[in-house]
């Protein structure tokens, strides 16, 4: 075990890779304090020793090193990276630190980057960063692979997609050679292997990575490291920053000349960039969309017409002849309420059978069929107002989103989002329940989750299913409210109004008739946020 040296604010220093001595390879200590242990970790040695087993890891090696100094324990682990890779490490040195960090990577609140060698070239992508996302299954064998369940498919996915978990993967080509690539790559999950299996899945698998695909092995080694890692401090809140370069010779690799001074700058880009998904999963609503279109024609969703439209309008207060950009607008209900207010409406949505639906409806506005994450110069500029209704918790991710909303709006331009509240009415994470331990007896809605990210299929239409309809599904994904004003302050927008809406609906008259329509008013249902471009 190797050890750099640490002073004042914690920074990574270009020490030592790591040897391989007898005792096999050893890592280097990059900073230690009383609350955090952070290390660069060699390729070839486990971040932590699986239960049964006598291998040599990471975490064992600092447990031994930390414990010689103090007979309590000494080191509790936060995260891992695979043994074929490299790079840093944080590790908690109290329970209060532990606590503090492992929430902090859990609501991603922690910033971490990689590099790759890859083979071949990807191609350039559309705006700075380039996107990946699947769903990631591992099968018996222990080998990740991307399967994908349909949206809008009236059955349920397959046990097998079951078991699958988004992700995300963002790349940035830092060179580029005869043979290889070198790329910046980050995460919006952490699911195991996933870099490997979406540059694999990409034909461009990572250098020396045989067991996804890899038929070159420049480095003699799997060509993955973690190169950056971006915390708050467990104890005092200060913002660390630690920085691990790889080796000379990857960059000789792609005949490029090593950063002066050893490491990698501007990693962390100052706003989420634009980006087209690829490989991604399919978001539109074609396979529900006459199921929608027949919801609200009806007048059977009272929450649109009563709370979610009249809050938006309200939120918006959209003035005769402003410019507006409805994301995701559906077969056009509500572009046609902006048109009774006097505005000029262009709407995007990736499905085309709702976009013909609004053309039919609204004829002398403008209708695009295009995806809400990639917004380009078909949709136009100098937008006045934006709105996206019910349709962020469809879309992943949201960041490009909001990127592309404050791309084409005017100075001082403004937004209105309507969403499902994402801390009580999270799919599958959030119940009624009735303690009638009390008198009178009270309902309540249980919370069982909230700051995990994740997706879920969920079933449209559960009223018809009970009498026998088959069920109208599609994709849902729960966020954190932090996500989404972290997310937007990234794209530039800044938020001025909150807005928690309850539903409207009465129930029959009953013994618990009271107690429903009161608490129906107390827990929220939709949450509508108003934001704001700022002026030059």
């Amino acid at each position: 075990m190797k050890r750099s040296k640490s002073t004042g604010r914690p920074r990574a220093k270009g020490g030592p890779r790591g040897d391989h001595s007898r005792t096999g390879p050893s890592f280097t200590i990059v900073h230690e304090d009383d609350d955090l242990v952070v290390v660069d970790k060699p390729p070839g040695l486990l971040s932590a020793t699986p239960p049964g087993s006598d291998e040599p890891s990471v975490f064992r090696m600092l447990q031994e090193a930390l414990r010689s100094k103090s007979k309590e324990r000494a080191v509790w682990i936060i995260h891992r990276l695979d043994r074929e890779a490299s790079g840093l490490l944080v590790f908690a040195r109290t329970e209060n630190a532990f606590r503090w960090l492992k929430e902090d990577f859990r609501a991603r609140r922690v910033e971490r980057r990689y590099l790759a060698l890859i083979e071949g070239h990807l191609p350039p992508p559309t705006g700075d960063e380039g996107l990946f996302q699947s769903f990631l299954r591992e099968d018996r064998f222990g080998h990740v692979h991307s399967v994908s369940p349909q949206r809008g498919a009236p059955q349920s996915p397959t046990q097998e997609d079951d078991l699958a978990r988004l992700a995300v993967t963002w790349w940035k080509p830092l060179a580029s050679g005869k043979d290889h690539s070198l790329l910046s790559l980050r995460m919006d999950s952490g699911r195991k292997h996933q870099l490997r299996v979406h540059l694999s899945e990409a034909g461009h698998p990572i250098a020396g990575d045989e067991r996804y695909g890899s038929e070159s092995n420049p480095v003699r080694r799997l060509a993955l490291h973690a190169t950056l890692l971006a915390l708050k401090h467990p104890a005092t809140g200060v913002a660390c920053r630690f920085e691990s370069p790889i080796p000379d010779a990857w960059w000789k690799v792609v005949g490029k000349a090593p950063p002066a001074g050893g490491e990698l700058v501007a990693l962390v880009p100052k706003v989420q960039p634009k980006a087209r998904a690829k490989n991604n999963l399919e978001t539109s609503w074609d396979g529900v969309s006459a199921w929608y279109d027949r919801l609200i024609d009806e007048g059977r969703s009272d929450h649109f017409s009563e709370v979610i439209y009249p809050g938006a309008l309200r939120l918006l207060d959209v003035a005769k002849g402003e410019r507006v950009l409805d994301v995701a607008c559906g077969s056009g209900h509500f572009a046609q309420m902006l048109v009774g207010h006097g505005a000029q409406v262009t709407g995007v949505d990736a499905s085309a059978q709702l976009v013909r639906e609004a053309e039919r409806r609204i004829p002398r506005q403008r209708f695009l069929v295009g995806d809400a994450r990639s917004l380009d110069d078909q949709v136009g500029s100098n937008f006045d107002a934006a709105t996206c209704i019910m349709a962020l918790m469809n879309i992943d991710p949201v960041e490009p989103v909001f990127r592309g909303i404050a791309d084409r709006l005017v100075p001082n331009g403004k937004g209105v989002f309507v969403l499902l509240h994402p801390a009580f009415r999270a799919p599958r994470q959030t119940a009624w329940g009735f303690d009638d331990s009390v008198r009178p007896p009270r309902q309540f809605r249980r919370v069982d989750g909230y700051l995990s990210t994740g997706q879920f299929q969920i079933v449209m239409n559960p009223g018809e299913v009970s009498k026998g309809a088959p069920a109208v599904t599609t994709w849902t994904f729960h966020r954190p409210l932090q996500h989404y004003i972290r997310s937007l302050r990234a794209a530039g927008l800044l938020v001025e109004a909150i807005e928690e809406w309850p539903s409207l609906r009465q129930s029959d008259p009953g013994p618990r008739a009271a107690e429903e329509n009161r608490i129906r008013r107390e827990i929220p249902l939709f949450l509508g946020l108003r934001v704001r471009k700022p002026k030059l």
